[in-house]
């Protein structure tokens, strides 16, 4: 079965590079982007006319730092022209505001369109059916790692999920040859964590009285550890 179509809609950035880059290196993967334009004004009388014909298809859509205008129109769009699942990953709280998430769950849900919000995107929550299955199928969510140990050394690693950035899977590549001890594996996640780095803000989040970095970094340290234990 070949993976869900998916449809990056961005507007520049190294974020949305990560993804793509990511989400394409899945065997069979059907990975497209448009690139929205960002110096729009504040509000647009006809958001429509700044999107692509294209815009909408999915099944899969991932909405990255898009104008609040066009987040706006595309459950519509995507109700039109085929579109099943919206994501919309927050690597900054500035990306899209509370009251536009719960705007766009409302228009998406009168039109039978899946859709989350997941902040930061690995934070992604697995709750309807085509959500679960992208991650399935391309192995993108909350982290999970899968570690290899022999004479007290982390011998092998892999991402059996990874952000969907990628990270998860870079950090795997690098932490064999750590100790599978809990503080040194915690260290070295943190140092590799931070070293490609990490894309979410560092600026503090009320919603969850942290920065979305510390989020992400507490999501693979988690994943590290369990590993660990795991396989010891």
């Amino acid at each position: 079965m070949r993976p869900l179509g998916v449809e990056v809609l961005h507007t520049g950035g190294r974020f949305q590079e990560l993804v793509r880059e990511y989400l394409s290196s899945r065997a069979g993967a059907e990975v497209t982007a448009l690139r929205l334009p960002d110096d729009l004004p504040l509000i647009l009388d006809d958001a429509r006319k700044f999107m692509p014909e294209a815009a909408g298809v999915g099944p899969v859509v991932i909405a990255i730092a898009l104008h609040a205008d066009l987040l706006g129109e595309l459950p519509r769009l995507m109700a039109e022209r085929g579109g099943t699942a919206l994501l919309v990953p927050q690597e900054d709280p500035s990306w899209v505001r509370p009251g536009l998430i719960r705007d766009l769950s409302q228009a998406c849900q009168a039109r039978g369109i899946e859709c989350a919000f997941p902040k930061p995107f690995c934070h992604l929550q697995l709750r309807t059916p085509i959500i679960k299955l992208f991650a399935q199928q391309y192995a993108a969510g909350v982290p999970e790692l899968e570690f290899c140990v022999e004479g007290g050394i982390i011998k092998q690693a892999r991402a059996n999920r990874s952000a969907p950035c990628g990270l998860t899977g870079w950090i795997a590549e690098r932490i064999p040859g750590t100790p599978a001890t809990e503080q040194a594996v915690v260290q070295r996640t943190r140092v590799l964590h931070h070293s490609r780095p990490c894309v979410a803000t560092m600026n503090m989040d009320r919603t969850i009285n942290d920065t979305l970095m510390h989020l992400s970094l507490q999501l693979a340290e988690f994943a590290a550890v369990q590993a660990l234990k795991r396989a010891s």
